[in-house]
């Protein structure tokens, strides 16, 4: 997929590597600004690409969503100006119900390190409200993906890293103990014994942060004043 303002899809899922390179390579100013001007929606990327990884992808595989992106998002938050767009919250609940681990190659330009600077510092409480809050990297958080940086030549290497580090990674299972099939979200946190954190020098988990307990007709929505 491509975002700017809005997602596309310019490949559907195949085995097919090569296709998919090719795809890449063709890519250019004309075909991104096929999806209007604005700058870079984040926020809707993640929902786009969880719906469709919901839609698409084989329900008893594993689904990673791999953002190439300088994390400084555009999408405005202010009443009246997010149109059609869906907001963090959104885009949270499609991801948890996807199953889908986010994970990010950031890479930022020098405009975009300045920009990144100003948008986290307290001082600039006004410039993050008119922004909008969505990060690949807070997202890589909530579902327990990587967020790693890499300048322009490294992109390569950096997204080998990225994927060993996925193949790496184990698969916990369990049974809860609630049984209420309420749709509303249930926090996971799993921790390592002290002997082990001990033995390893700290290790850090890196898990989803929950999932939500649909019934099993899949109706069920998300409480309002939910937050994650």
């Amino acid at each position: 997929m491509i975002f700017a303002p809005r997602a596309a899809v310019i490949q559907d899922f195949t085995r097919d590597k090569r296709l998919i390179a090719d795809k890449i390579k063709t890519m250019n100013e004309t075909t991104f600004k096929t999806l209007g001007r604005g700058g870079t929606a984040i926020n809707e990327a993640v929902y786009q690409s969880a719906i469709y990884m919901k839609r698409s992808s084989n329900p008893a595989s594993r689904r990673v969503i791999i953002a190439v992106t300088d994390d400084i998002s555009t999408q405005g938050n202010l009443p009246g100006l997010r149109g059609p767009l869906h907001t963090k919250k959104e885009a949270l609940q499609a991801l948890f119900e996807s199953g889908s681990v986010v994970c990010g190659l950031i890479v930022r330009s020098r405009v975009g390190k300045i920009l990144h600077a100003i948008t986290r510092s307290p001082d600039q409480r006004f410039f993050r409200w008119i922004r909008s809050v969505g990060s690949i990297d807070t997202y890589a958080r909530k579902t327990g993906g990587i967020a790693i940086n890499s300048k322009s030549d490294e992109i390569q290497p950096k997204l080998v890293e990225i994927i060993d580090r996925l193949r790496a990674r184990y698969s916990i299972g369990y049974v809860s103990s609630n049984n209420k099939r309420d749709g509303k979200f249930r926090r996971v946190k799993i921790k390592l014994s002290p002997d082990v954190e001990k033995r390893e020098e700290k290790p850090v988990v890196q898990t989803r942060q929950g999932y939500f307990a649909w019934p099993s007709d899949n109706t069920a929505s998300v409480q309002k004043n939910e937050s994650w």
